[in-house]
């Protein structure tokens, strides 16, 4: 995947979590953060929000092989 590198730190464990932009809209998910020699201050990385949507999963409630926006437009025609 090509991933933006930021100056922001993410650290261990954020992997997979949302990356925002300053306006609050997500934009990404972080993948991976540097330490500087022992400082927390090296670059993070993460992968934009389109290259994620279009991953294909098989979630395990079927129908197969999707995507996360497939899913999502599905999603949106369910009514409870």
């Amino acid at each position: 995947f090509p991933c933006i590198e930021v100056g922001v730190f993410a650290p261990s464990g954020v992997s997979g979590g949302p990356a925002f932009d300053k306006d609050g809209m997500l934009v990404g998910t972080f993948v991976y953060s540097m330490e500087v020699q022992g400082d927390h201050d090296g670059p993070g990385y993460f992968v934009p929000i389109e290259k994620v949507l279009d991953v294909q999963i098989e979630p395990p409630f079927g129908p197969g092989l999707t995507t996360l926006r497939q899913l999502n437009n599905k999603a949106a025609f369910i009514r409870p």
